[in-house]
């Protein structure tokens, strides 16, 4: 029984230390004449919005932008859990 609490509190700490380093990881998308910056842990850090395009383009381009970074920051996120020796039990 120790060592299950044992294993979770490694669990635990492993999680905070990838979190962190998500944190500094920033993820740049550009789509049309949008740029969003997002961090590991999905956060948005910035929006630019080089001219201004029509609402339509502009609402499309704001979705597709966030969507893409989303994902990269998944995959991101992915590969630092996998590559950081995060271990766990029963997988």
């Amino acid at each position: 029984m120790f060592d299950k609490l044992k294993q979770l509190r490694e669990m635990q700490k492993q999680a905070k230390e990838v979190q962190k380093t998500l944190a500094d990881e920033i993820i740049t998308v550009q789509k049309g004449e949008l740029e969003i910056k997002i961090n590991g842990n999905m956060e948005i850090q910035s929006i630019n919005i080089a001219s201004m395009e029509s609402k339509e383009d502009l609402e499309r381009d704001i979705k597709e932008g966030m969507n893409n970074a989303i994902k990269e920051a998944q995959q991101v996120m992915a590969k630092k859990m996998m590559g950081g020796g995060m271990s766990l039990p029963g997988m």
